[in-house]
């Protein structure tokens, strides 16, 4: 879970823009210079963290959901907001 925590740095102490996070650790994963066992997970996320206001963590089980189906259990209301507006457009 390394790279949630470079997520976070990038966004809370260098003030990093999401959409470029998104772009740069995107970049990072499909060059290959990033490996992981989920990348198609990892990048759904950052689609997702990119264009809302969610925690990255919350867009992790939120491309969990959609991609592999696993179940969320939430108290978040934004990320059930999230899950609800993915699951009327399935």
């Amino acid at each position: 879970m390394s790279l949630v925590e470079v997520v976070y740095v990038l966004q809370k102490v260098y003030a990093v823009e999401r959409k470029e996070i998104q772009q740069q650790l995107g970049d990072m994963l499909n060059e290959g210079l990033v490996s992981m066992d989920k990348p198609a997970v990892f990048l759904k996320a950052l689609e997702c963290y990119g264009d809302s206001t969610l925690d990255f963590v919350d867009t992790l089980l939120w491309a969990y959901q959609m991609l592999e189906r696993q179940e969320v259990f939430t108290f978040d209301v934004k990320l059930l907001k999230q899950l609800q507006r993915t699951a009327e457009l399935r």
